[in-house]
C-alpha cells in the first residue's frame, strides 16, 4: 500500500523547509558579505606592506647620506690638523736650517 501523507503535515513540512532556506540564505548573505571584507583589508594589509617597504628603503638611503654628511665635518679637521701640523713643521724646520745655516 502507498502511504500518503496529509495536506495539513506536508504544508507544515514545507513551511519548515522554506524557513530554513531563508535563514540560509540569510546566512549565506552574512558569509559573503564578510568574505568581501576580508578580501578588502588583505588588499589594505598588502597596500602597507608596500608602503612601509618604501618607507624603509627611503630612511636606509637618508641613513647613508646623512652618514656622509656627518663625516664630513670629521674629514674637514683631519684635513685641517694635518695642514697646520705640516705648517708647523715646515716652520721649525725653514727656522732650524736658517739658524744653522744649512
Amino acid at each position: 500500500m502507498d502511504d500518503y501523507v496529509l495536506k495539513e503535515v506536508f504544508d507544515e513540512r514545507l513551511k519548515r523547509v522554506d524557513d530554513e532556506n531563508e535563514r540560509q540564505n540569510h546566512r549565506l548573505s552574512l558569509v559573503e558579505k564578510n568574505g568581501e571584507a576580508l578580501n578588502e583589508l588583505v588588499i589594505s594589509v598588502k597596500e602597507l606592506a608596500m608602503s612601509v617597504k618604501q618607507m624603509q628603503e627611503e630612511l636606509k638611503r637618508q641613513g647613508e647620506r646623512l652618514a656622509k654628511i656627518e663625516e664630513e665635518p670629521g674629514e674637514k679637521w683631519k684635513k685641517f690638523t694635518w695642514l697646520v701640523f705640516s705648517g708647523l713643521v715646515g716652520l721649525v724646520l725653514g727656522y732650524l736650517s736658517s739658524k744653522l745655516g744649512i
